[in-house]
């Protein structure tokens, strides 16, 4: 079994894997269920669901999840932005 004390860097530590995991897969749940069956940090989820929505021709539905992942990548840009400065 893994050891839940840290060695070395705090990011390495199997605790902190899996509380960010957990975290991300209960904003995931949340998001999906209640706020429009988008993801918030799977964008890969995103771009399949609007994959499936293209191919089916509906391009309406597909625009509902070009939205998130827009938004996704204005994020990094501004994020990297201010990184830079």
């Amino acid at each position: 079994m893994p050891s839940l004390k840290p060695h070395g860097q705090m990011s390495e530590a199997f605790i902190t894997a899996l509380f960010l995991s957990v975290s991300g897969g209960l904003q995931d749940v949340y998001t999906y269920l209640y706020r429009g069956k988008v993801f918030a940090n799977a964008q890969t989820g995103n771009i399949v669901l609007m994959a499936v929505k293209l191919f089916a021709g509906e391009w309406g539905e597909a625009l509902h999840y070009l939205m998130p992942l827009c938004a996704f990548a204005l994020g990094i840009f501004v994020a990297e932005f201010i990184r830079l400065k």
